[in-house]
Parts: structure tokens; sequence; C-alpha cells
């Protein structure tokens, strides 16, 4: 709502003349005409609008008893669940916990987990060292480094001609 139509429907509202004939406008009445009392017209600045201190207080407090409330009730299920789920009341830990494997899943920490140091190791000594890989199959392992060699002088080697294609005699007709 514009300042012009708020200030108009709090004062009065007065005949632009007192209704002579002559006048073109006789009757009519001008909302533009009222006197206007607000703090702008004295000051020039806008008023400040004013925060219903009460009323923010009202919700904050509001809402922090839904919190409260909504928290308490949380709480009362969960103590139910776990009532429930474990009925006799006793909390006893079970035999198996700390041991470093519990089903498939390893629990040790990396610090003390030797596993990582083996493993390391065996893939070391694979990769630096001759052995069987399947001794059935006649498969070995070589060092790495003696492979990488023998594959640059393998591909160092010329390709072999190609085999000669024999002559396939036409046949008479």
């Amino acid at each position: 709502m514009s300042d012009h139509a708020e200030h108009s429907q709090h004062a009065p509202i007065h005949p632009v003349n007192s209704g002579d004939a002559a006048t073109p406008n006789a009757g009519h009445t001008a909302a533009h005409e009222t006197v206007d009392h607000s703090h702008e017209a004295h000051t020039g600045a806008p008023q400040e609008e004013q925060l219903p201190i009460s009323k923010v207080v009202t919700v904050g407090v509001v809402s922090l008893l839904i919190f409260a409330i909504g928290s308490a009730w949380a709480l009362k299920m969960r103590t139910g669940m776990l009532q429930e789920m474990n009925p006799t009341g006793s909390e006893h830990i079970p035999a198996r916990l700390g041991a470093e494997e519990q089903g498939m899943v390893d629990q040790i920490t990396f610090e003390l987990n030797h596993w990582v140091k083996d493993d390391r190791a065996a893939s070391k000594d694979q990769l630096e060292g001759y052995g069987w890989v399947d001794r059935k199959a006649g498969s070995i392992h070589i060092p790495i480094e003696r492979a990488i060699e023998l594959q640059l002088a393998d591909a160092a080697k010329p390709a072999p001609a190609p085999a000669p294609q024999p002559v396939v005699p036409e046949p008479n007709k």
C-alpha cells in the first residue's frame, strides 16, 4: 500500500469546495489534500519499523519446547528399543571382542598388521628372484630386470622374412 493511500485511510477526507455550481468538481472529495501527521511528514526521514519483541520471544520459547519434547520422545523410544533387544539388561562384552578377525572383517590396526609387510616382501621376492609359478605346467618367474632385458633384445632382432608362397600351377583348360 502506498504512503498516500495509507494516510488517506487515517485522516479525514474533506470536500475540495463547498459545492459551488461554478466549480467543475463540486461535491467531489480529494484524498490528496488530507493532512499528514506522520513522523515522515515532520522529519522527512522514513520511520523505522518496530519488531514485536514479545512475539519473537514467544516463537523462540515455543520452538525450544517443541525441540525438548521431541528429544525426550526420541530418548524414550531408544531406551525402549534397547530394552526390547536386551531384555536381561546386562551389558556383557562378547568373548571374541578384541580378536584380530571377526568373521570376514580384519580388525587389526595398520601399525600392528604384519600382513602388509609380509605381502610386500613376497611380491618383492617374486619380482626380484627366480622361482616356480606352476611346477606341473613348467611355468617359472624370473627377475623383472632380466625379463625387461629379454624383451628389449627380442624387440631389437629383425623380424623374420615371410615364408615364400608356393607357386600353384593353374589347372589346364
